[in-house]
């Protein structure tokens, strides 16, 4: 092989080159968006590439930017509390970072619970219940649930506001499917509005003669 015009002629065999990855200059995330029950957990992985596109080792710090649940040091997210964040990735050897956004949603409903509880009021008032749902980690599900009572004391509309009528005491319960939840009430009577005696009469004695009258009183229900 001839030389070239600059004298310089390439040696015979073959010539290794070894090209390296440059600096770090981009981290990637994957996966590139997070939406997650409570309870469950998903692996982040995090990637460094130099400004070609070639990897780079890296060893990043993973951080929350809201209380979602915990972030460990190998990127696994564990989600709790229901919310909307980001998960950042980090590398302090040099200013880069990454993040993906993540949402938490509540987990299925394992609570409902009733106020207000305990209760007592006086025959003819009525008074709303509410029921809260939530998770087995506390997050709130927003409920219909189906009210009932559990003794003859009054009624119970399908938006829980109890009208009391009878005097007794009973439970107060709201249904989501087969879970409840429930309060307990108590109903006094009312204001005295009648009065019975017993015997009713009319009643005929004799001289030195004696009776017994009972005397009852009654609210107006």
């Amino acid at each position: 092989m001839s030389a070239d015009p600059a004298g310089w002629s390439p040696p015979d065999g073959d010539l290794r080159v070894t090209v390296t990855a440059g600096e770090l200059a981009t981290l990637r995330l994957s996966p590139e968006r997070v939406v997650v029950q409570a309870g469950e957990e998903v692996q982040v992985q995090a990637s460094g590439h130099d400004v070609t596109g070639n990897l780079v080792p890296i060893a990043p710090t993973w951080r929350l930017t809201a209380n979602l649940g915990e972030l460990d040091p190998a990127g696994v997210f564990r989600a709790q509390h229901a919310g909307q964040g980001r998960i950042r990735a980090e590398v302090d050897t040099r200013p880069v970072v990454a993040e993906i956004p993540v949402e938490v949603v509540p987990a299925a409903l394992h609570r409902i619970e009733v106020q207000p509880q305990p209760l007592t009021l006086s025959a003819g008032e009525e008074l709303p219940f509410t029921a809260t749902g939530s998770d087995a980690f506390g997050n709130t599900i927003p409920i219909t649930p189906r009210w009932e009572l559990t003794a003859d004391l009054g009624t119970i509309s399908a938006t829980g506001t109890f009208v009391a009528r009878r005097v007794g005491a009973a439970l107060v319960q709201a249904w989501v499917d087969q879970l409840s939840g429930q309060a307990s009430v108590l109903v006094k009577p009312s204001t005295l509005t009648s009065l019975t005696i017993e015997p009713a009469g009319p009643l005929s004695l004799t001289a030195g003669d004696a009776a017994t009258l009972a005397v009852s009183g009654y609210d107006a229900y």
